[in-house]
């Protein structure tokens, strides 16, 4: 497994993630201590990531050239029509009952979100330690959705949906003896919180 025993930021795009949380991560990113995944828009604020990934063609239509012109990282999708077209990395996607982590490395569990999609395929990958960044999973006190503005395709997120699912998540990842932390202030999930410094546990990066 190409990520077998690593610890990976998945930095998502909720309305929280800042410039110096993304900046923290691409200098521990830097210094080797483990890898970086951007969902959807967020690779415009973490361009040193390992992977993008973006379940929708309409979002991929609409970034594609950006994302090919700045992004050096794997691109990956569970949309085919998108993996055709574009030429990226393709894991079919199934909608399951329970929602939580496909074991199948054949395919990813739906889980209505590209953030749990992302972090399927790096289980499949080996990760053993996640930390998530921008997922609130709800709207900010400003009404904001995301760090950027509003999707091309606008359509309403079910975030009570998202938090039981990445209960179930966490849940199966648990049984396997993978971890997952929230570096995400005031997030909705129901996932441990971990300052993000704390999380990224490399305090000789960060001492003054």
């Amino acid at each position: 497994m190409k990520w077998s025993g690593l610890t990976a930021v998945v930095l998502a795009s909720g309305p929280s993630l800042t410039t110096e949380q993304c900046e923290t991560v691409a200098k521990w990113h830097a210094a080797g201590y483990g890898k970086a995944v951007a969902i959807n828009t967020t690779y415009e604020r973490a361009l040193f990531a390992d992977a993008l990934y973006a379940c929708d063609h309409v979002w991929w239509a609409y970034h594609i050239k950006d994302v090919k012109r700045k992004f050096k990282g794997e691109l990956w999708t569970q949309d085919r029509r998108s993996a055709e077209a574009y030429k990226l990395n393709h894991i079919p996607s199934r909608r399951s009952e329970k929602q939580g982590i496909s074991r199948d490395p054949a395919w990813v569990n739906q889980g209505q979100t590209s953030t749990i999609q992302a972090i399927n395929l790096l289980y499949h990958w080996g990760v053993k330690k996640y930390i998530l960044l921008g997922c609130d999973a709800g709207v900010s006190p400003e009404g904001k959705t995301h760090w950027h503005e509003s999707h091309v395709q606008k359509v309403d997120s079910p975030y009570g949906d998202w938090v039981r699912n990445f209960d179930r998540v966490a849940e199966d990842l648990g049984k396997d003896g993978v971890e997952i932390v929230n570096s995400t202030p005031d997030s909705r999930l129901h996932l441990p919180y971990v300052p993000l410094r704390e999380a990224l546990n490399a305090r000789s990066l960060f001492t003054s």
